[in-house]
């Protein structure tokens, strides 16, 4: 194996540099929550949920009056990204390295996070999904207020290094570009995150304390859209994480860069979603072949050797139990802790049972037929990507690959693997991405449609690298920079966040019974409090009320042999 690539001219590389060195997760999620000091962090291994903030590598996150994840009736904490660097081989399997491994001298971390969302275009379902992506046929946002009064961006990346570091913070202070009140002169969003590093050195990256605010009066306050609110701002925000190792012998290496997503709270954080974030992106890794696929010993290991196999139309492609199976049974079947009166869920036995005893018979084939008759093939319950296409369409099917995998297992061909219960970097690809939504993307909760878009990745999971023009005929031009991925989403978040729970089909009469939902594993529906079916988001008053009342809603957990609402009022 060459030596990394990175290591400074001149200097001689220790046996642990000799590979190429990545960051994982390759693409992390952190949380918004207005608790100023206490947070847990995001999953670290598939199908656990998120760990502790003070708690050793994968143990669960405490209980408490509000079940670990809020502080009070009406303060939440953030989630964290923990990013760890490993370093990557053909021959053998990957190796961690931080500050407890005794040839390494130092690990500097640079996160540069950015909120765009106010100076893009406004969100319009599928208009500019196409191979340039953008500019839609729609108008940019807050026209014609100059961009100094919408983006949010420090301008250059925070950093920290050593073992039990922070917080650094990045926020106003470190100068860029961060809007002003046009009357009073005050920094409107003061914060977009805090970085840490643990006692081995690791990154973790905190996004924003959930600040929804006016950069000029509007008199009265008012939301209108569930997307395209102008005058508003938020804290949400995208970007880069870098990394660099010295060693004590003075080689010095860059890690490949990661990017973490800052999204709102996951209000059911023990119950996964139907179609996954990372269900799509196998699936957008698995069809399309000039995403490169590396030779680490990584995609020779579960479950990414099911991936290569997956792209190899001569393999005897196998499907396992507890990667491509299981948790979309499981998943499925516990949306019915989140969605109340929308029972069409699969069969109780459904995890009983490794055989399929006629289960496809109630899911939505990705290429039939996606209107909203409810019936036999009409699984699941959510609306589509095209919810405003007309024709009475479009409702959410799974992805094409869940699609054949589910059929290989119907047919009896499956493999069982145990599963996974130690850090892995594949792990950590998964376990960050399969609490998010992967559809539908209208435009969704962490990213819309933009990150499912192939010509961004450099292998699966792990987009190219910081600077890639994606769009060179846009003004500014589209680029893998700070703040991509966010300025795609609602503004601001709440507005998306109380209109997406559940109605009818579109273009139903008035007085047609609610039976499609969004997001219920996130944003809850209707959900059970002390046994007594309420609507999650009671007493909230519309989408101007989520802006203030998000932070008092309660969170769905594990109770008994079911889920039940703690913490909301």
């Amino acid at each position: 194996m060459a030596r990394a690539t990175s290591v400074t001219r001149g200097k001689t590389a220790t046996p642990l540099l000799i590979g190429t060195l990545k960051i994982h997760p390759a693409i992390g999620v952190a949380r918004l929550g207005n608790d100023p000091a206490q947070f847990f962090l995001g999953p670290e291994i598939p199908g656990k949920g998120p760990v502790g903030a003070d708690a050793g590598v994968g143990t669960p996150i405490g209980g408490g009056p509000f079940s670990g994840f809020k502080t009070s009736a009406t303060t939440i904490k953030r989630q964290g990204q923990r990013f760890y660097i490993f370093i990557h081989h053909e021959g053998k399997p990957p190796t961690e390295i931080n500050l407890l491994n005794p040839d390494v001298q130092s690990i500097e971390w640079s996160v540069h996070l950015a909120n765009k969302k106010a100076a893009f275009f406004e969100f319009n379902g599928q208009a500019g999904n196409s191979g340039d992506v953008y500019p839609p046929a729609t108008a940019r946002r807050n026209l014609p207020e100059p961009l100094t009064q919408l983006i949010i961006d420090p301008g250059k990346p925070q950093t920290i290094s050593g073992k039990n570091q922070g917080p650094k913070k990045i926020d106003f202070n470190m100068g860029g570009s961060w809007p002003k009140h046009k009357v009073a002169g005050n920094v409107v969003i003061e914060l977009l995150g805090e970085l840490f590093t643990d006692a081995a050195g690791r990154l973790v990256v905190l996004g924003g304390r959930g600040e929804t605010k006016l950069f000029k009066p509007k008199v009265p306050p008012q939301i209108d859209n569930y997307a395209n609110n102008d005058a508003w701002l938020d804290d949400v925000s995208d970007g880069s994480i870098q990394a660099r190792v010295v060693m004590k012998n003075g080689a010095v290496a860059a890690a490949m860069n990661a990017w973490i997503l800052v999204g709102p709270p996951d209000f059911a954080p023990e119950i996964g979603q139907v179609v996954s974030l990372y269900d799509t992106l196998w699936d957008v890794a698995a069809h399309n072949p000039s995403i490169h696929i590396p030779k680490d010993a990584m995609y020779k290991e579960e479950p990414l050797k099911r991936l290569v196999a997956f792209r190899d139309p001569m393999a005897s492609y196998k499907p396992e139990w507890f990667a491509d199976v299981e948790p979309f049974l499981r998943n499925t079947v516990n949306q019915k802790f989140v969605v109340g009166g929308i029972a069409h869920t699969l069969p109780e036995n459904a995890l009983t049972s490794k055989s399929e005893n006629g289960i496809l018979t109630f899911l939505r084939p990705p290429a039939g037929n996606r209107n909203f008759a409810i019936g036999p093939a009409s699984m699941p319950l959510l609306y589509g990507d095209e919810y405003d296409a007309g024709g009475n369409k479009d409702a959410l099917a799974v992805t094409q690959s869940q699609w054949e995998n589910l059929n290989r297992w119907k047919g009896g061909t499956f493999d069982v693997v145990a599963a996974p219960t130690t850090i892995t970097p594949q792990g950590l690809d998964r376990a960050a991405l399969e609490s998010c939504v992967g559809g539908a993307l209208y435009p969704g909760i962490e990213a819309s449609w933009m990150i499912r878009h192939p010509f961004l990745y450099k292998e699966p999971f792990r987009l190219k690298h910081i600077g890639t023009v994606l769009n060179a005929a846009m003004t500014p031009p589209l680029t893998i920079e700070a703040g991509l991925f966010s300025q795609q989403m609602a503004l601001p978040w709440q507005a998306d966040f109380n209109a997406c729970a559940d109605g009818a089909p579109p273009g139903s009469p008035p007085g047609t019974p609610a039976t499609f939902g969004w997001w219920p594993s996130q944003r809850p529906i209707i959900v059970t409090k002390a046994g007594v079916p309420v609507r999650w988001d009671r007493g909230v008053g519309g989408m101007l009320g989520m802006v203030t009342a998000w932070s008092a809603r309660g969170f769905v957990v594990k109770s008994g042999s079911g889920f039940d609402e703690e913490g909301g009022p």
